[in-house]
């Protein structure tokens, strides 16, 4: 067993996407399920990045857990209504290769049902693609987040 001290750090926040601070008072803590994620586009440097949108189950095993918004209709797992958006970086544990260690993490949310203002332009994860799994615009956020043109 490994008792020494070690310090991580998971990098910069980065809020360029958030418009204004209205309602980051008002963040919950909620547990992710990594089915959906992928390294490359969700968490290269070892954590989910704050603006990521997040789709919540309603049913089945992982009722009530969040995943990743997919915003085609894939899968079929009814994870197409992006229902907020991640306000701190979610670490994710993998072994040195790239081998998860946890299907699940951790952290703070902004949900659907409070007003945020975001720019979409400034949001992790926007591809060229439409047809990519995770595009998003200003159409795929909750009616209560305001999109910004800044």
């Amino acid at each position: 067993m490994d008792l020494n001290i070690r310090e991580e750090s998971t990098g910069v926040r980065d809020w360029s996407w958030l418009g204004s601070t209205h309602a980051v008072d008002s963040a919950k803590d909620v547990t992710v399920v990594m089915t959906g994620f992928t390294k490359a586009t969700h968490y290269p440097d070892g954590f989910i990045k704050p603006g990521t949108l997040l789709a919540r189950y309603d049913g089945g095993a992982d009722d009530d857990l969040w995943a990743a918004y997919v915003h085609d209709h894939s899968g079929g797992l009814d994870l197409d209504t992006a229902r907020a958006v991640v306000l701190d970086g979610f670490k994710v544990n993998y072994d040195i290769d790239g081998n998860l260690t946890s299907t699940k993490t951790a952290g703070s949310v902004l949900l659907d049902g409070y007003p945020v203002e975001i720019i979409v332009a400034n949001l992790p994860g926007l591809l060229d693609d439409a047809d990519a799994d995770y595009a998003p615009v200003a159409a795929d956020l909750p009616s209560t987040f305001f999109a910004a043109d800044r």
